[in-house]
């Protein structure tokens, strides 16, 4: 038996059960490699989580090892390791099929219930972004030991509670973003369904990746018929200097020792409702969305939080994720950091009028976003950027980041409007957890609410704790958002 901490008031007394590793079970599955485009390469060091809660439901253990082995033997890159990095750049990584498999693991409480994983045990008063306290369910990823090729680039694990089962996967980020994730999750819940059911897997629930090699600016440009555009002339020099080494040390020190407060935020359907009207109420750019207004609110929040100005000025910008145009069947990642920013010159508001930064920052993401979506050349011209900080040695790129393009960047905003389920045939998961590892300061991770809330959105910020003291107190909060509550530790 061992005691494992979690997000939540009291540590849950956990029994391993067992842990296996399963491997390709026909030998193509152990030969050749999976290459990766730069946008996979640039996120080597991260980890991606999801965590399904099924109370009152157990799992067919033996059909869930049974769709792990068929899922790795349909997919044989699950079960590799990372190539070893060659003249210090990112770009030289690939994924080769060792066939040193995919980790496989279950645990089990009779102390908890599976609400033990909802909502109110997500908050977090004291963690750092190197250990972002990680829940007991969610098996854990070292991204530079994945890096150095020495660990797996998948685990599954199941905690069987007192009332019913967790599943959670936990993947490198090389192997696909979070839009992409309900394909990878698809695969295997249709796999599962297979072997417990015995009806065979519609095949279109299973993956069939395209050569990642595609997802090039060449390669894409000719998809987009921009051969000849001018995103060639694109190609950021990355080298690195002493104050973007001396900024990188800064930054890493801070994410070892620095505490952190992670908060969450429910805003209900109809604040969410209201906040998206009142962005677009007198509004001169047409056509604000949801997305829009609610990015547009947690940047407000955040900037705020952090004592920046409210609006973003060029040359600084906040960021939205986005996703880029991709080849057919692409599963890999395409996230990409779009630019926020007002033009220079342009006034920040007056004191008190949260509304009126509102509109403008909603309609500064809402005019980023359709330029985007209409210029093929801009998504071209940002594979040409990953395509140069991956060809660079490493240590240039992170001095080169840390010093020319984290200092112009506010916050960030990560938005996916649907919930991401898994079909196990059990039915909806009463509970849903995702998260990446390490944590992301300075960003707001938005995702439909789940259960005991009712429709809504939930709102994760990660900050310092006098600036989430500052948050608390803001008029802002309650002026922009005055239905919303503060979930578990924060309330």
């Amino acid at each position: 038996m061992c005691c494992v901490p979690r997000l939540g008031p009291a540590p849950v007394q956990l029994v391993p059960v067992f842990e296996q590793i399963l491997k390709p079970s026909r030998p193509e599955g152990r030969q050749g490699e999976t290459a990766l485009s730069p946008l996979d390469q640039v996120n080597v060091i991260t980890a991606t989580a999801r965590s399904w809660g099924f109370p009152g439901s157990r799992l067919v253990v033996a059909a869930l090892e049974a769709a792990l082995q068929a899922t790795i033997d349909d997919l044989p890159f699950l079960a590799g390791r990372i190539s070893k990095m060659k003249g210090l750049s990112l770009g030289s990584l690939s994924i080769v099929h060792t066939g040193a498999g995919v980790v496989f693991s279950m645990q089990s409480s009779d102390d908890v219930g599976v609400a033990a994983m909802g909502p109110a045990s997500w908050p977090h008063p004291c963690i750092t972004i190197s250990s972002p306290a990680i829940p007991f369910y969610i098996p854990p990823m070292n991204g530079q030991r994945i890096l150095a090729g020495s660990d797996p680039l998948m685990r599954v694990q199941v905690t069987r509670l007192s009332d019913g089962d967790i599943l959670a996967i936990s993947i490198s980020h090389v192997i696909t973003d979070g839009v992409r994730w309900p394909a990878l999750a698809a695969h295997l819940a249709a796999r599962y369904r297979e072997h417990a059911s015995g009806v065979p897997a519609d095949p279109s629930h299973l993956l069939q990746p395209t050569d990642r090699r595609l997802m090039s600016s060449a390669d894409m440009a000719v998809q987009l018929g921009c051969e000849e555009g001018v995103w060639r002339s694109h190609r950021p020099a990355v080298a690195g200097s002493l104050s973007g080494y001396w900024n990188l040390g800064k930054l890493l020190l801070s994410n070892a020792w620095q505490q952190m407060e992670l908060l969450m935020l429910y805003i209900p359907a109809a604040q969410v409702a209201a906040l998206k009207q009142l962005a677009t109420e007198g509004n001169p750019v047409a056509a604000v969305t949801t997305g829009d207004a609610v990015q547009a609110a947690c940047a407000l929040l955040l900037h705020a939080a952090l004592d920046l100005p409210l609006l973003p000025i060029k040359p600084r910008s906040m960021a939205a994720l986005v996703q880029q145009a991709t080849p057919p069947g692409y599963s890999g990642n395409a996230a990409y950091m779009l630019r926020v920013n007002l033009p220079p010159g342009t006034q920040q508001p007056a004191p008190g009028d949260g509304f009126g930064a509102l509109r403008q920052l909603a309609g500064a993401v809402r005019a980023a976003t359709a330029a985007f979506r209409a210029s093929p050349e801009a998504g071209l011209r940002e594979l040409r950027d990953a395509e140069a900080l991956v060809a660079a040695p490493l240590g240039s790129m992170l001095s080169f980041l840390a010093q020319a393009r984290m200092p112009l960047l506010t916050c960030t905003t990560n938005y996916v409007p649907q919930q991401q389920d898994i079909d196990l045939g059990l039915g909806p998961s009463t509970y849903q957890l995702g998260m990446t590892m390490p944590r992301a300061k300075d960003m707001a991770v938005i995702r439909p609410a789940c259960h005991p809330y009712a429709s809504g959105l939930f709102a994760q910020l990660c900050l310092q704790p006098h600036q989430a003291a500052r948050l608390r107190r803001l008029p802002l909060l309650t002026q922009l958002l005055p239905q919303a509550t503060w979930v578990g530790a924060a309330a």
